[in-house]
Parts: structure tokens; sequence; C-alpha cells
């Protein structure tokens, strides 16, 4: 047992580092444990639901002395009265025979203290446009679909394209010149792929269009010939060590379960078995398999975060490995390395970062690699040294050395490209094409109309639309049309480039000021304004400030309400944009809003449901709106525009009035509707376009 874990034993959490009990009832009652009742705890741990004799605890507490029975029975005596209940609720006593631990314990991770995050010039991106806490029905099934397979998919889609610093390859190096060879040619989505030790049959998750189930798909390369997993949503598909099961996940009756099938050379199907439940969740994360384990993501429900579980094939136990300090989002995407030994994970902490880990299945060692602000989606191990492999935002193939903290570019693409997965020393797989594209579209408030029209589209991605109340004829927007994001303005008849950024960046938070003069942003999260005729750009924070939610004050251009977010905080501040002074108001606001319409502001709090009005002088209303089960995690999931909230849950979008409290669906049957904003009594709104992807296989050289 490794003090890296923490061990749950009923309603007490066992910390063997500080020798010491801490009740998980909610009062956080601690107990610090003599040295020998510490020691007979953990022997009893070590060797839980076994009958210890009184000779081994001579040797392994006692270290061999002679000691009176008495004494003995005076240490458990003591440590039964520390845990409490009855008896033999925790520990039992075996008559003239010794003990055993029969109570149900849990091991959890202990997180040592993280190194200096590595610079490798990759800002944090932006949050994505939808959420990924989706539960398991026809229509969640569409909705997480739409949203881009929880929270990995999704946020990868949006980002913006920044480099990473490149140096010399050291132990994969892939020849830009390589030309990837596709290995599968069907209309849609086509990802997750995995190929069998024998590299004769491909499994890979297909998807035909936005109203169709994803299923498992297996090719044989050599003939092209393909079937599917009959099973009704089925994910994740991973191959055996012998290759002659196929593992996946299935998604049915709000379930989720990770099964198995036998498949031969011709492609025929056994019957199917159910190894384990994987939550209640939709998850796309992949499964990961040695000689006696099954490595996957777990989630129980939405207030829940994703942990790692793993599952014995002998003696069909399972095991918690991970313990995320958070509710929301948690522990997906993991990768085993070769020895069985090293388990790569990525860890979600909000919408906006995430963090490469590394999990020593040995000692229990839980190292922090590297922090990113978009989800790699998928990461694997490179088998010629001790890294793992995933891609930037910038279609970088990248790598990062586990004890040195090195990050290598290793290939550049010039398309987008996720999920590689290293198949032998000189190959690789890599999921190539744009998931989406993406138009802005509009739809009038006031009419009983419910069919929303084009307000910006074009074959490019096309987003984060804002307008200035009083002034449609102006909308500001980012787009791609250029090969990097940029901002753009369409003024009546016209549409022109706003900025010229030389290197790729993520924007976000557009908001044009009450006259259309001046538009807020913000750049890899540092917030700018530029002036619409003389493309004048100021700078109003610090480039190491992490900003979110900014709102123009109503009918003002230079006071802004905002949120900074720094070391796990997040605070609401006033800041002057011409001399820079900032004033802290509230703590602990996730973002903030206005109805300038009202002259009112509203903010959302960290972890706690519903909205909140902020009087004249910026204090929280006692009155304040809550929406039931409604936390607005995210600030793009809310607005509120002429006394109503208009919010995004689960994919669907409402408007709830905030006086008579009567709610209505809005836009039933949009397939993801993206980030949104209100204005001149019209929603502005992204509408994501399925696009193809394929799965391909290159070439590459491994320098020894």
């Amino acid at each position: 047992m490794s003090k890296h874990h923490l061990i749950k034993i009923k309603d007490w959490v066992f910390d063997p580092s500080t020798k010491s009990l801490r009740k998980d009832d909610g009062t956080d009652e601690t107990v610090t444990l003599e040295n020998k009742q510490c020691l007979l705890l953990q022997f009893l741990i070590e060797n839980h639901s076994q009958v210890v004799n009184r000779d081994q605890l001579i040797e392994t507490v006692w270290f061999g002395r002679i000691v009176e029975e008495l004494t003995i029975n005076a240490v458990v005596s003591r440590l039964r009265k520390v845990l409490g209940g009855e008896k033999n609720d925790y520990i039992k006593t075996h008559p003239k025979i010794g003990y055993s631990l029969v109570s149900e314990i849990k091991f959890i991770e202990k997180e040592i203290v993280e190194p200096e995050t590595i610079k490798i010039s990759v800002p944090e991106s932006s949050p994505s446009d939808l959420t990924h806490k989706m539960r398991y029905s026809k229509n969640a099934i569409t909705a997480f679909i739409a949203i881009g397979f929880i929270i990995i998919l999704v946020l990868f889609i949006i980002f913006q394209k920044k480099g990473i610093d490149s140096t010399p390859p050291t132990n994969i190096n892939i020849s830009n010149s390589v030309t990837p060879l596709p290995l599968t040619y069907q209309e849609g989505w086509e990802l997750s792929a995995d190929l069998s030790p024998d590299k004769k049959l491909l499994a890979f998750v297909h998807k035909t269009n936005a109203d169709s189930n994803m299923q498992v798909m297996i090719k044989n390369i050599n003939t092209n010939k393909t079937i599917s997993i009959d099973d009704n949503y089925t994910t994740s598909p991973k191959w055996s060590k012998d290759g002659k099961t196929l593992f996946y996940q299935n998604f049915i009756k709000e379930k989720c379960l990770i099964k198995s099938v036998a498949i031969d050379k011709d492609l025929n199907l056994n019957k199917t078995n159910k190894i384990t439940s994987c939550g209640n969740i939709l998850s796309m994360s992949p499964l990961a398999i040695d000689k006696n384990w099954l490595y996957f993501s777990y989630k129980l429900n939405d207030t829940e975060p994703y942990i790692i579980k793993r599952f014995n094939f002998k003696t069909k136990q399972e095991e918690t490995l991970t313990a995320p300090p958070i509710k929301h989002y948690g522990d997906y995407s993991l990768s085993l390395d070769n020895s069985g030994h090293k388990l790569a994970f990525i860890r979600s902490i909000t919408n906006t970062k995430h963090e490469l880990m590394y999990l020593n299945l040995l000692s229990g060692e839980v190292k922090f690699l590297t922090r990113f602000s978009h989800v790699p989606y998928q990461i694997d191990w490179n088998p010629a040294a001790d890294s793992i492999i995933f891609v930037n935002e910038n279609y970088i193939l990248s790598s990062i050395n586990i004890d040195s903290l090195k990050v290598t570019s290793l290939y550049q693409s010039n398309e987008q490209i996720i999920g590689p997965k290293i198949i032998s020393d000189n190959e690789l797989l890599l999921i190539i094409g744009d998931f989406y594209t993406s138009d802005i579209k509009q739809l009038n408030l006031t009419t009983s109309d419910t069919l929303a029209s084009n307000l910006i589209s074009s074959s490019f991605n096309d987003f984060a639309a804002a307008q200035a109340e009083g002034n449609e004829g102006i909308t500001a927007f980012v787009s791609n049309r250029t090969g990097k994001n940029q901002l753009w303005i369409s003024d009546t008849n016209e549409i022109y480039q706003l900025t010229n950024f030389k290197e790729a960046h993520l924007l976000s938070n557009l908001k044009l000021s009450f006259d259309a003069s001046q538009l807020l942003f913000t750049k890899n999260h540092q917030l700018f304004s530029i002036d619409i005729k003389s493309k004048t750009i100021s700078e109003i924070t610090k480039k190491n400030e992490y900003i979110k939610s900014p709102i123009w004050l109503c009918s003002s251009k230079d006071s802004i309400l905002t949120i900074f977010h720094s070391k796990g905080e997040s605070n609401l501040y006033l800041i002057n944009s011409k001399n820079g002074t900032k004033e802290k108001l509230q703590a602990s606001i996730n973002s903030v809003k206005s109805d300038c319409k009202n002259n009112q502001y509203y903010v959302s709090k960290l972890g706690v449901d519903g909205i909140y009005k902020l009087t004249d002088d910026w204090q929280i209303e006692l009155d304040s709106y809550r929406i039931l089960n409604t936390n607005f995690a995210d600030y793009y999931e809310w607005e509120v525009y002429e006394n109503n909230l208009y919010y995004t849950k689960h994919n669907r979008f409402y408007k709830l009035n905030l006086m008579t409290k009567k709610q209505t669906e809005l836009l039933k049957g949009e397939f993801s509707v993206g980030r949104f904003s209100l204005s001149n009594n019209r929603l502005l709104y992204i509408k994501r376009n399925l696009n193809n992807t394929y799965v391909a296989k290159m070439k590459i050289k491994t320098d020894l």
C-alpha cells in the first residue's frame, strides 16, 4: 500500500502518510492515530478480508519483538474505539486465530505536489460551446453527438490554433512530406481507431449523420470487408492482446456498459459478453487493457466527475484509481504503457483547464505533467521513449517526456488531426478532417416564428457573433476564412476583416459597446478592446491574467465588468478601460451578464445553482432567482434579456420568464446549438454542420 493512496473505510478516509483518519460525513472530523494503531490498520488493509494471526501482527506491527497478547488486544481495542460502530463492524475477532478487516474499503489517489508547469507556448483555449454532461436517452444521444463526445471532442473542435515550441524531434520523427494513407472512406465521422495486433482488422467508430448513432465498425484491411457491431449505440473499441476479442462501450437504457465480442479472421461475431458498468453517463473515453486488467472511465451521474477504474478479468473485482477534486468534469482519455505499470490520462478541471497526468500503478504516485487549454482528445504512449504523444491545437503532433517534462514537436499537419495511436515502431494512426463547419443564425424573439434564418454563412467556421443593442446593422464575429481565426465585421452589405494576427490565437468573448464603436474581446484569455474605425487594439489586462465573461456596463464604453480567474478563485471586478484601474466587487463569481433593457446585472456563483441579481452597489439580492438543478458552470450557457433568462441545458435551449417563472423550449430539434448572444430582440447562435473525417495511417521513423 502506497503512501500516495488514501483509503476509504466505510465513513472514514485513512491517510497513511499523516497517520490520520478523517470522517467522510461532511464534518471533516480528524483523528491522529498512534503509531501502532496506524501500522495495525495498514496491515489489515493490505490483507483485507483475510484473517491475520497474532504471529503476523507481532512480526509486522511490533517488528518481531516479544509482546504480550494483552498488548495486541489493547491496540486492537483502541483502534476499534476510534473507528466506532459495533465490535465487528470494522475489525472482526476470530477466536484463537486472529483478526480481519471486514468493512468495505476503497483505494483512492492522493495527488502529490505538482511540479512547475512546463512552458510550451500553448495558450489557454476557449471553453467549449456546449456542455459535456449528458444522460443517455434518445434525446441525450442526439444532444451528446451535437456537443461532440462529452467534454473530450467538443472542447477540441472550437479551439483556435497557436504554435507550440518546436524543437528537433528526439524519439519519433515524422516527415512533413509523408502523405497519410486513408484506411476508411465512409461518409460522416470515422474516429477512435484501434488496429488488431496482427494488423489485419481495424476497429473504429462511425457516425453517418447528425441524427445517427455512433457505431463500432470492424474492417478487414486486406479485403476491405466491413461489418458493424449490432448493439444500439457503441463506442471506444479496443482489441485484446491476442487480437481475438474486441472490447467496446455500449449505451442503452441510460446505462453505460463495457462489453466484449469474439471475432474470427472472417469477421464472424460470437455472442457478446457484458464485462462491467461504466456508469450512467455517455463517454467516448478510450479503454486500456493488459493481460489482467481492463481500465476505463466511469461517471455515475451529472454531479459526479469521471473517475478511472480498473476491472480484474480473473477475480471480477474493481478498483478505483483516481479521485479528481472536481464535480462535473474529471478523468478520461487514458492510455496504458507497454509494461502495464504506467497510466496516462487527461484531467479536466474546467472547460478551459485540462491537465495531462501520469499514474504509477506500482507506487500509486500521481504526477502532473503539463496543462492544456484545449483537449487533446486522445493520447498514447511512445514505445520508443518514456513519453506521451498528443496533438496540440495547432495540429502539431507532439510528445512530452514524463521525467524531464520536455515537449517536442514531431509533425505539422495542414489539416485538423486528433487521436494519435502508435501501432508499430514505424507506423501511426491518426483521425484527419474537420468535424464541423459552423454558421451564425438568428431567431426573431418578437414573433411566433420558430424558424431561424442565416445571418452569416460560409464554408468556414463563423462563430461568436455579437451585436450592439439598437444597432443591428453591425455584427462582430470570429472566422477562419483567411486560414487563421480573425475578428470580422458584417456591416449591412459589407463584410470585412478587422484584425490580421500573424499567429493563431483563441479569440472569444466578443462584446460591442452600446454605440458599436468599440469591441471587447479576449485573446488567449487576455482582455483587449479594438476601435472599429481605426482598428487600433488596446490592451486592458495583463498577459498572465485569466479573464472570462467580460461585458460593458450599459451605456458605457469605458467601464467593464469581468471575472478574474486565478489560483482556483473567480472574482467579479469593475475595470476602467481608459486608466486600467480595477475594483473587486464580489468573490466566488463564475460569470456576469447584463440586461441593459432594464439596466440590470446578474451573476452565477461557483458551485451554486441558479443566477443572482446584483443591486446598484454590486451586492447580491437575497431574493435572487434560482433554477432548480441548474448550475451555470460555464459563462456561455446563459443570458438575460428583458427579464427573461435564456439558457442551454443538455443541448436544449430554454426561455424562462423571471417574473412569471413560465418556461418554454426554443429551437426544438435544432442540432448543435452553440454559444449564443441576445440583442435587438434577436437570438444569435452557432449552428454546427457535420463534416467528414477519416482514419489514416502514416509511416514514422524512430531515432534510437
